[in-house]
């Protein structure tokens, strides 16, 4: 199995490909999910794109799909794709079984493309999990011991949003500036999360996002 380890790739697409990437998606019917407004806390708008052979976005995937293969691994299959318009920063977690892989394949990468330079980041933690989305449920089964790594400091800074307890357990492993174009691929298995942006008066910002995997 390939080692599914954390990249960052510059201007991974140029302002033309970015230009005509917005030009399908607002041309184009777009089944659009506003995630958590049905839980009273609006996260994000999520707009799909259906990649490969499907209509009318197959322009989507003559752009994206070569540049993937010959960056992360020839075999990559993306199993769901989106923009995602954030207006509420997520929480840590990680990506496993969103989506489940189609038989014979197992999760890969996580890839984040920013649409515009936005003063934020993506914060990727050393720990994984294969089979759950959740830290506190990761350390009550598996029994994790605290590490204390991440300063009280670190947290009010770029964590508030979000519980402080777990972060007791994680371990930061890298952070990907939200930079034009950029791309950032890691494990679906690591936990990650959003700094606290909103602190800084920032109210949204949009990124393509994909989950993908491989053959076993």
């Amino acid at each position: 199995m390939t080692n599914i380890d954390t990249f960052t790739c510059e201007k991974f697409l140029s302002e033309n490909e970015i230009i005509e990437i917005e030009k399908i998606m607002t041309s184009t019917d777009v089944e659009i999910n506003e995630s958590g407004k049905e839980h009273g806390t609006h996260y994000a708008n999520y707009y799909y794109m259906k990649l490969y052979n499907h209509e009318p976005h197959k322009g989507l995937s003559d752009i994206l799909l070569p540049k993937m293969r010959s960056w992360l691994h020839k075999d990559i299959y993306i199993d769901d794709c989106h923009i995602i318009e954030t207006i509420q920063p997520y929480g840590v977690h990680s990506d496993v079984y969103t989506p489940v892989p189609m038989e014979g394949y197992a999760e890969a990468w996580t890839v984040i493309i920013p649409l515009g330079d936005f003063y934020t980041n993506t914060f990727i933690f050393e720990e994984k999990c294969r089979w759950s989305k959740s830290v506190h449920e990761w350390v009550d089964t598996e029994k994790i011991q605290p590490v204390d790594r991440i300063s009280d400091n670190m947290y009010e800074t770029y964590f508030k949003h979000t519980g402080r307890e777990q972060f007791r357990y994680l371990t930061i492993h890298d952070f990907f500036p939200w930079r034009k174009g950029w791309a950032n691929a890691t494990s679906r298995e690591r936990f990650h999360c959003s700094d606290n942006y909103p602190a800084r008066g920032l109210k949204s910002k949009r990124a393509i996002v994909m989950w993908t995997s491989l053959p076993i």
